[in-house]
């Protein structure tokens, strides 16, 4: 597959130069960006954390966004993109370049692998992620920090990293990308990795040489707006296959209501390993008009075998009600109510904890 990418590479760049490859202008630099600041009320079920968190609390989190891009005589569009997080012990999210045309798009650097990127996530009415939730909850507190937080694999989160996307046809495309190595993404966890330099040899990363296929549809039929994609993933490690995600979703829009269903298996072979089998799948509907939109979701993830973690078949599902109100350009208020409900797992001495929260802030887009 790695021939194919870099065939399909090959290609892509042979264009930069099969004719006058002169920009008409220079590159000229954008700036944008988010910032959400909301306050909640949270309630943990176990005992041995009274007294020992905030019930009532404040965050911010946000990015700011570089980007420029300038189109060639010859058609083809190179562009790069850095994103400078707020509020959070990583400095950088995505930092890559690309080149686009008709060829398809080549991205070059720090983002998410292609499976991520063309992967179909249930309706979200809240800035809040389900990796967010969890890390407002406490993740260490709540379960254990194998359990998937998504249905996209994400497990290289955004280490560099090379991705082709193909042109679409009839609705369809496909993407691969090809990661060189990086240490592995830790679900539920808020330091999961921005984009850095790496050398050849930087210690005993957590896996080397791993890849992403992806195909996926996006096309109106009637009235219909459909999406679809699957997703394999391969990482390795110590010499061996350590772990292989397949996934896939399904979503329906019509008249600004969204439904969609998604779904992950993730096997682990690697012998230092402790999640095996482990499945995710994640039920959305929401609804968007000019001004307001709502959406609730329901999202599980379930273990199999844990090796000196937790009992088998830990499980972990939460409920997200969200609903976002534009008050102006760039300004949106949004509220959301979150549950979160787990089986099967021993933090803290307390089986099966739950908790619950309440959140209203604000969205800043600019």
């Amino acid at each position: 597959m790695k021939k194919v990418l870099y065939g399909t590479s090959a290609l892509l760049v042979a264009g930069l130069f099969a004719s006058a490859a002169e920009a008409a202008a220079p590159l000229a630099l954008n700036i944008n960006g988010n910032l959400n600041a909301w306050m909640g009320y949270t309630d943990i079920d176990i005992k041995a954390m009274d007294g020992m968190y905030n019930k009532f609390d404040v965050a911010t989190d946000g990015k700011i966004v570089f980007n420029a891009s300038t189109k060639l005589d010859n058609g083809i569009t190179i562009g790069g993109v850095a994103e400078l997080k707020i509020g959070d012990g990583n400095d950088w999210d995505d930092v890559y370049v690309y080149g686009e045309g008709q060829y398809g798009k080549v991205i070059l650097g720090a983002t998410e692998n292609s499976a991520v990127l063309l992967h179909h996530d249930a309706p979200n009415a809240s800035p809040l992620s389900t990796n967010d939730i969890v890390g407002w909850f406490g993740a260490a507190n709540l379960g254990n920090a194998v359990v998937l937080d998504s249905t996209a694999p994400d497990f290289d989160g955004n280490a560099q990293k090379i991705t082709y996307i193909t042109p679409k046809f009839a609705g369809f495309s496909a993407g691969f990308s090809y990661i060189p190595g990086d240490y592995a993404k830790q679900p539920f966890s808020s330091n999961n990795g921005g984009a850095y330099d790496k050398s050849v040899v930087d210690g005993l990363t957590d896996f080397y040489n791993a890849w992403s296929l992806a195909a996926a549809y996006d096309a109106k039929v009637g009235s219909v707006n459909l999406g679809a994609d699957l997703g394999v993933a391969s990482y390795n490690a110590r010499g061996g296959k350590a772990l292989v995600t397949y996934n896939g979703a399904i979503s329906a829009e019509i008249q600004g209501f969204t439904a969609s269903f998604s779904y992950m298996y993730a096997d682990n072979n690697a012998e230092t390993g402790e999640l095996e089998d482990a499945k995710a799948w994640e039920l959305g509907v929401g609804y968007k008009a000019d001004k307001f939109a709502t959406s609730v979701s329901w999202f599980t993830t379930k273990n199999g075998d844990i090796k000196g973690v937790g009992k088998d078949g830990a499980k972990v599902s939460i409920l997200k009600i969200a609903g976002d109100y534009k008050i102006s350009a760039g300004v949106d208020a949004f509220a959301e109510f979150a549950y979160l409900d787990t089986d099967k797992v021993v933090p803290a001495g307390t089986d099966d904890p739950s908790a619950w929260t309440i959140i209203t802030g604000l969205g800043l887009t600019f």
